[in-house]
């Protein structure tokens, strides 16, 4: 069997982007949900982990979400990955590890809980999507 090219399509919401992944081009609409999460997750970020943020694209994929930015204030990168891969993941050349920094940490890994479950509910609503339109769902191995 053949695999389809995959598709993409982005959108911009506030001052960030999301990006939906699919093979079919009738998955790569945004619902409302999916807008007004994503706007949430990154209102929720700045109130609880830092308001000096670069985003990167959220990228929405079948069985996957994966999000991060730079924490400024650190050079911190950081990635959010629901899915396949779970859990959060830094990259910094170089930073101080004092109180601040590891409170931040902490933010970030209290923050991936939130992340996980609102983004895990559109994972879901997504697939039953896919099904209700009369598609069987793949068979994992």
């Amino acid at each position: 069997m053949r695999r389809e090219k995959e598709k993409t399509k982005e959108y911009t919401i506030s001052s960030g982007k999301l990006v939906i992944h699919a093979y079919d081009e009738s998955e790569l609409n945004l619902t409302d949900d999916e807008k007004t999460t994503y706007q949430e997750t990154m209102d929720d970020f700045i109130e609880q982990v830092s308001d000096l943020v670069d985003y990167e694209p959220l990228n929405l994929y079948k069985n996957d979400v994966e999000w991060g930015g730079v924490l400024i204030k650190y050079d911190t990168q950081f990635i959010f990955s629901l899915g396949e891969s779970n859990g959060i993941f830094i990259t910094c050349k170089m930073a101080r590890v004092d109180e601040e920094f590891t409170d931040t940490l902490e933010k970030l890994k209290s923050f991936y809980k939130i992340f996980s479950s609102k983004w895990a509910k559109v994972l879901a609503n997504r697939k039953s999507t896919e099904t209700e339109k009369g598609e069987e769902p793949a068979n994992e191995l």
